[in-house]
């Protein structure tokens, strides 16, 4: 199986969402990032906030716009990310 739903040993990597988030902003705007978020399930299982040292290799810097979305729709979905 090439994908499994989010575990303590595999959580969802905050510097993959904020690729993501980037993406979806530069494609779609701010709707296409809500869009994203409401439209993905799992976010019951554990978020890792590892921005501080990315693990996410395809992770590169971007601005804070994009990281205070990333936070906002987060906090909108009550999912809270554990400290990497």
């Amino acid at each position: 199986e090439l994908t499994r739903p989010p575990s303590p040993d595999h959580p969802i990597l905050m510097s993959y969402l904020e690729v993501v988030a980037e993406g979806f902003l530069a494609v779609w705007g701010e709707p296409g990032v809500g869009a994203f978020f409401d439209t993905t399930d799992g976010w019951d299982g554990p978020v890792l906030d590892d921005l501080e040292a990315p693990i996410y290799p395809r992770h590169r810097p971007t601005d804070e716009r994009v990281r205070a979305m990333l936070r906002a729709e987060l906090a909108r979905l009550g999912v809270r990310p554990r400290k990497g």
